[in-house]
């Protein structure tokens, strides 16, 4: 989180456009490692109380390139494995690792830690520990496996699901957001505003309806509603968790929620695939 807001101040002028281009623009510069062209940066400091509302868009956004990757890969007759290795190899360099980043420092510090403040303390650190190095692990082991699969389905599923599950995914990161306090006081989680109720419904909307828009011709219902139940539900369990574990939410938190609503995502697009 603290590089997302760095990279986000490192900017100059108001862009000339309406408020809805700057607050897509601002999401996408804030969530990925894409420069923009100049006149669609704000060297001012990010505000996300109203501007949150595009982090389904620019989640879409981000995984144009990794889209680009899977239709080369086929133009190229690649082996789908390697397609889809590579799409998420993309998708990570896109956001610099910023989610991942935020899911090992929370399986550190949920893992590792005994007390609230110790937790954090443990989150803050930039080091790596075990819990950490599992936790990436899994994820990688879980989004390559998932996606496979629906890659060998349907390339055309993979390739809707990709975007679809960025949508879901960064309106997943808005509902935490707004649904938890800061767990540290100064925090830049904190200081970058906190997602008013307007916008995190507008985030919804948009994430919802685009995914079912996107999905539903290469998947029957039951699989589109499971994917969309599947991210609600661990988006609504991991809040818990991290109320319980520090009190609130921090920017690894809403990193991390991220990559675990990807892979509620695939998950649910697998049911009742067999």
């Amino acid at each position: 989180m603290r590089r997302e807001v760095e990279h986000s101040q490192a900017m100059h002028a108001h862009p000339p456009f309406s408020t809805s281009a700057r607050d897509i623009a601002l999401c996408f510069q804030f969530l990925s490692r894409i420069p923009l062209p100049e006149a669609l940066v704000s060297h001012d400091k990010p505000d996300f109380t109203h501007a949150s509302w595009a982090f389904p868009v620019a989640g879409a956004l981000i995984a144009v390139p990794a889209l680009a990757t899977v239709l080369i890969g086929y133009l190229l007759a690649l082996p789908i494995s390697m397609i889809t290795a590579l799409a998420i190899v993309v998708l990570v360099f896109t956001t610099g690792g910023l989610h991942e980043d935020g899911v090992a420092d929370v399986a550190d510090g949920f893992g590792g830690g005994h007390t609230k403040d110790r937790k954090l303390d443990i989150m803050k650190d930039s080091r790596v520990g075990a819990y950490g190095v599992i936790a990436l692990a899994l994820i990688f082991g879980l989004r390559f496996t998932g996606w496979s699969f629906i890659a060998y389905e349907s390339l055309f599923l993979f390739s809707a699901g990709l975007i679809a599950s960025q949508l879901m995914s960064r309106t997943a990161q808005v509902h935490l957001w707004h649904g938890l306090p800061s767990a540290r006081e100064g925090g830049l989680a904190q200081s970058v505003g906190q997602p008013s109720a307007s916008a995190r419904n507008l985030a919804a909307v948009i994430g919802v309806f685009t995914t079912i828009a996107l999905i539903l011709s290469f998947v029957d219902m039951i699989r589109l509603v499971a994917a969309l139940l599947f991210v609600g539900f661990v988006t609504w369990a991991f809040m818990i968790i991290c109320r319980r574990q520090i009190g609130g939410h921090t920017g690894d938190t809403i990193g991390a929620v991220q990559i675990i609503a990807e892979i509620a995502f695939i998950i649910g697009l697998l049911t009742f695939s067999a």
